[in-house]
């Protein structure tokens, strides 16, 4: 790891091959099975490459984040001898950078800290919570988006760093595939000229709402042209196999493909549902491009990017996409594709289905709206999520940073008020009457957000905005999951993110949610005549106003079709 500088670290650098970086991760710290998501480990691979060829890079050994503390100070002090600054993503463990912030105060020296939080911040913050006394002025809080920004500001009244926001990115020409070559895959693949193919790729799990892009498949099933579903990524308790399509009823049995397997029951549907299980990156481009709709519809907790929609764009596909966190910046709107509202409930987060629906039967129905939107992510995707353009604005923030001989003094660190009350609900104090406490991990699952209140409101800048509750008289009703079921006097649900069971205050309650379990859609004012046929006024809109409240039945006011801008 010794190498030979001939500039004083820290002194500035007048052409950006003369910057030596040290990366705390990178393809020697990414490896299968770590924990990291597959778009992180191609983060920081991709990286250290592009890196390369705008500075020097010194690599932070990966055995460095197991080694004991005199280790860590060793090797943190050789480290920092070498470089004019650091750039840290998420560690294994918030203790991890000690060392090297310990090191750098010893040293005197103002190198500039980049640490990219990679979503930690809708979690709970435990790493912030751990090194935000280390801050100084010349760092910098990198965002991968603005929603994972708002979260920190509606958290930090103020921190000494500078905070800023560098979408991440992907090679967009490994994506670009001949007409040709795409006719072949179809042909391969038996699907016809007529058929239109929606599909994901990422992580198959609950977060991140995998069954959801189900349930909206189920409701377009029996159109016409006849569309498809293509969900690709792995799944939990599936072992090794050859990649490739397979049906629902082959797949192993969990409480997730329980859930998908009740949802594509109806006849007709289930057949055009397959299930492909991790494709390599080589294959990945190909099976995108035979494609014609992208599908992201997650309501993951730290979706702080979205590496599956930007591939999806760069592969030409209009994406219909939860408007959620990162995906907020990388769909527009009406342009690429379509964003779905999404909303914080008592009972967890939910998306808009009935805006989910029509955007898929406009796609569905209209080849040259899905070619038109189609073009326009390509181009979006070449234009602001590439590497390149990654790279060059980390070393922009770097050279920023160094180009200040005595950087602005920074306020000093403070919680909002929303951020005291994380502290307090998850910290530990390390003695007593220690000012000092020890930041806990808020516990993490797909129910995260509905069993700790705190962390409703802590998300709420990842979703559309506040839920609307009051009623409207145009509002289309909804139940939050398809997988509801009307249980004696309480609901139960197969949802693995909404598990249930749910307290119902009667038969009035009974009979609005199986209404629209039977009709799936409603407007409000067709549902409270037919309910009023039954029970007193009063008692059905009493009713509604609970359910509502409860985040049991939620109401789409969108209009009547989704919106499109030229």
């Amino acid at each position: 790891m010794s190498r030979s500088v001939r500039r004083r670290p820290g002194a500035p650098a007048a052409t950006g091959d003369e910057l030596v970086v040290a990366l705390g991760r990178h393809a020697g710290t990414e490896v299968s099975g770590s924990g990291a998501s597959e778009g992180t480990r191609f983060l920081f691979s991709s990286l250290e490459e592009s890196l390369r060829r705008r500075c020097t890079v010194v690599r932070v050994p990966p055995y460095f984040y197991a080694a004991d503390a005199r280790r860590s100070i060793e090797i943190a002090l050789d480290v920092l001898t070498q470089v004019d600054a650091c750039v840290f993503g998420l560690p294994p463990h918030p203790v991890d950078l000690d060392a090297f912030f310990v090191v750098r105060a010893r040293m005197g020296r103002r190198t500039p800290f980049i640490y990219m939080p990679l979503g930690e911040f809708p979690r709970g913050a435990w790493f912030y919570r751990h090194i935000h006394r280390h801050l100084e002025p010349q760092d910098v809080i990198l965002f991968s988006s603005s929603a994972d920004k708002a979260v920190h500001d509606a958290l930090v009244a103020s921190t000494p760093s500078r905070v800023a926001v560098a979408p991440f990115g992907i090679r967009p020409a490994r994506f670009r595939i001949s007409p040709t070559a795409r006719a072949t895959t179809r042909r391969h693949l038996g699907v016809g000229p007529d058929e239109v193919v929606f599909v994901y790729h990422g992580r198959v799990t609950a977060e991140k709402n995998v069954h959801g892009a189900a349930m909206m498949f189920r409701r377009i099933a029996r159109e016409r042209p006849r569309p498809r579903l293509w969900i690709i990524g792995p799944i939990d308790g599936e072992g090794a196999r050859s990649p490739g399509p397979r049906a629902v009823s082959r797949l192993p049995d969990t409480q997730l493909t329980r859930a998908f397997k009740q949802i594509l029951s109806s006849d007709g549907v289930e057949e055009g549902v397959s299930f492909w299980g991790a494709l390599s990156p080589e294959a990945l481009p190909e099976i995108l491009a035979a494609a014609d709709v992208g599908v992201n519809l997650t309501l993951n907790g730290d979706e702080n990017f979205g590496y599956g929609t930007v591939e999806a764009m760069a592969a030409g596909l209009p994406v219909i996409g939860a408007d959620w966190g990162g995906l907020k910046d990388t769909i527009e709107d009406g342009v690429t594709g379509f964003l779905v509202p999404t909303f914080v409930t008592p009972q967890g987060v939910g998306i808009d289905h009935v805006v989910a629906h029509r955007s898929a039967l406009r796609l569905l129905h209209d080849e040259r709206r899905r070619r038109v939107m189609g073009a326009r992510s390509r181009r979006r995707a070449a234009r602001l999520f590439t590497l390149d353009r990654f790279a060059d604005t980390m070393m922009a923030q770097i050279r920023a940073q160094l180009s200040t001989a005595d950087p602005r003094p920074g306020a000093p660190h403070a919680w909002s008020p929303l951020g005291e009350r994380l502290v307090e609900a998850y910290s530990a104090p390390l003695s007593e009457g220690e000012a000092f406490t020890l930041p806990l991990l808020v516990p993490p699952g797909p129910t995260l957000f509905r069993d700790h209140p705190l962390m409703q409101e802590i998300l709420r800048p990842y979703a559309s905005g506040e839920r609307p509750t009051s009623a409207h008289p145009g509002a289309t009703l909804f139940l939050l999951t398809d997988l509801f079921r009307v249980h004696g006097r309480s609901l139960r649900s197969s949802d693995p993110r909404h598990p249930g069971p749910v307290e119902l205050a009667g038969a009035v309650d009974r009979a609005l949610v199986g209404l629209l379990q039977e009709r799936g859609f409603l407007d409000r004012a067709s549902l409270l005549r037919e309910a009023q046929r039954r029970f007193d006024a009063g008692a059905v809109r009493a009713s509604l106003r609970r359910l509502s409240s409860g985040g049991i039945v939620q109401q789409s006011i969108a209009p009547a079709e989704p919106r499109e801008r030229s």
